[in-house]
Formats: C-alpha cells, structure tokens, sequence
C-alpha cells in the first residue's frame, strides 16, 4: 500500500504501520488532501482470472447432464403438443 498525502501544494508519501495484527494504520498531522493506492503484479491478474474461469467450469459442471437433457426433452414435447393443435 502506498499513501502519498498532498497538503499545501506538496507531496509526500506516508509510511504505513501495522494496526490489529492485519490492518495497516496511517497518520495523517494534518487535514490534507489523500490518495491511497495499490500495486499489484499482472501475475496476480491472471491467476485471479483463471480461478474465475475454473470457478465457472466446477458451476456447470455441478449441474447434473440428466437435468440439462430432459429439460430440453421436454421442452420439444411442449413444442410438438403446442404445433399439433388440440381440437376443440
């Protein structure tokens, strides 16, 4: 993490310290103008990407091929019942 505090037309960099263990803290002397930002390595991107991917590929898979095919079963037998007609 990197804090860059802009007060009185400078800029300075904040350092960090360790807040709860797990949390970063920052103090800031005065009121001023803070950006905080993040900066990540594009491995870390597309390791994120193909556990999404793999994610989606365990959510169909999960869906029984059963159900996936009966449903289109009877959906073509609704279809045929619907073009037949039904007299009246």
């Amino acid at each position: 993490w990197r804090v860059e505090v802009n007060a009185g037309g400078a800029s300075r960099v904040i350092a960090t310290s360790p807040a709860f263990g797990l949390t970063n803290a920052v103090e800031i002397p005065q009121a001023a103008t803070v950006t905080l930002s993040m900066r990540t390595s594009w491995l870390r991107t597309l390791v994120t990407l193909l556990q999404i991917s793999l994610w989606a590929v365990v959510a169909w898979l999960s869906v029984p091929r059963r159900r996936r095919r009966r449903r289109r079963d009877s959906v073509a037998q609704f279809d045929a019942a619907i073009t037949m007609g039904v007299p009246s």
